[in-house]
């Protein structure tokens, strides 16, 4: 977890919610958390590893995702906070229960990776 100072202008918090996203309404309020990103696998009707930009309540009722309806409720109560939230939704090769990232999936998910990792040290910088 990489935190800057809560509240903080250009301050930020990062976590990996892994499966259960809802267990992490209480440290992104705490953190005073402006704007919530998601990043998850989403069945969005493309090429496995492309992905798309969407707010929440847009794409994770109709995305085929694991915990779509989890993802759903953490916008609602984030939302009800103040918090804008927004998903990265990486199209998954295969949903099956335990099916490895395919190999088009993780090409897809590490471009994102690097694509965030720019932006917000671009982010930083501007804030120093």
């Amino acid at each position: 977890m990489d935190r800057g100072a809560a509240g903080a202008r250009g301050a930020r918090a990062t976590f990996d919610a892994g499966s259960v996203p809802e267990n992490f309404i209480g440290p992104v309020l705490a953190a005073r958390a402006e704007v919530a990103l998601f990043v998850d696998a989403a069945a969005h009707g493309a090429r496995p590893g492309d992905w798309c930009v969407a707010t929440l309540d847009a794409l994770a009722p109709r995305a085929d995702s694991t915990h779509a309806s989890s993802l759903a409720l953490c916008g609602q109560v984030l939302e009800s906070r103040g918090v804008e939230c927004w998903l990265v939704g990486v199209e998954p090769g295969t949903t099956g229960f335990g099916e490895p990232m395919t190999a088009a999936v993780e090409a897809g998910a590490r471009a994102v990776e690097a694509l965030l990792a720019g932006l917000l040290a671009g982010a930083e910088a501007s804030y120093a």
